[in-house]
């Protein structure tokens, strides 16, 4: 069965370069080039306010990624 789309998000700690957290998220859809498609930071400590923002802008993302690749499909095969 070949891959519709793959979402990764890495989340970086921080470092001597780098004095927040700070998140990555790529999506590659079919055999297409992995894009970056978010990239934000975080201050040294998350707070419960920055986790629901985390979730919810993730859940955002991948729900957009459904509706463009496997929604778009199975319109397409009616």
């Amino acid at each position: 069965m070949a891959r519709i789309f793959r979402l990764s998000v890495e989340v970086y700690p921080p470092s001597e370069t780098r004095p927040h957290y700070c998140v990555e998220a790529f999506q590659t859809v079919r055999t297409a080039r992995s894009e970056r498609v978010l990239h934000f930071g975080f201050n040294d400590a998350f707070t419960p306010e920055d986790v629901d923002y985390l979730e919810d802008t993730i859940g955002m993302m991948l729900r957009g990624l459904l509706h463009r690749t496997i929604g778009i499909q199975e319109r397409l095969e009616l």
